[in-house]
């Protein structure tokens, strides 16, 4: 069963809830940075800094087997760069608003540096800017490719914030940074470029 979803959607509880509704597998996320062999750039415990960590990083031989034996499986796929697998997908999970999508992802993110740093983050320079905004494009990315997906094939996406368990977006650590206004630009600015909020405002009106 296979559940596409936007980052910082709910969607990791949603499949854990699939998963124990039809008595399948759900390890983590079908993606490349939760393969154990490959998660060089820090000894992170996952159910430290993931709000539904009840799974471990990945093994290859699980990595591939949820792939060859999908059905076995709960399947979230929640970071991609094309829409190959979307036709297979059981489930499209959002949130309304992209901008709520694009800071609980910075969020999520500080949440990670104070983990690794052992301090809460109270500012972010020019460099470090730069680097969230990359970081943010993939949400973009993805919650654009949903979007259009859903509107051109006339799904209704699962929304978020219509899910028993959605709470309002999570900015604990952004809200305590000193430039936390130009963080929300740069955020605008991204939804401004991709121009996704009136094509999910579609979806919504569907």
């Amino acid at each position: 069963m296979l559940v596409v979803a936007e980052p910082r959607s709910g969607a990791t509880k949603f499949c854990q809830d699939l998963a124990d509704k039809h008595n399948l597998k759900f390890e983590n996320e079908l993606a490349a940075f939760h393969i154990k062999d490959l998660h060089f750039d820090g000894n992170y415990d996952i159910k430290e800094f993931h709000e539904a960590g009840k799974f471990d990083f990945l093994d290859f031989q699980t990595f591939n087997d949820m792939h060859e034996n999908m059905d076995d499986y709960v399947v979230l796929m929640n970071q991609f760069s094309n829409m190959l697998g979307f036709e297979r997908a059981d489930h499209f999970i959002m949130r309304k608003s992209t901008k709520d999508s694009l800071l609980s992802w910075v969020n999520y993110q500080l949440k990670l540096w104070h983990l690794a740093m052992g301090k809460e983050p109270r500012g972010m320079g020019s460099e470090h800017l730069a680097f969230a905004r990359r970081m943010s494009i993939q949400v973009v990315r993805s919650s654009y490719m949903i979007s259009q997906y859903c509107l051109s094939k006339n799904i209704t996406p699962i929304w978020y914030e219509q899910l028993e368990y959605s709470k309002p977006v999570n900015t604990y650590y952004l809200d305590k940074l000193v430039n936390k206004d130009e963080v929300v630009n740069m955020v605008n600015l991204l939804l401004e470029s991709a121009n996704i909020e009136p094509i999910k405002k579609q979806l919504q009106e569907k």
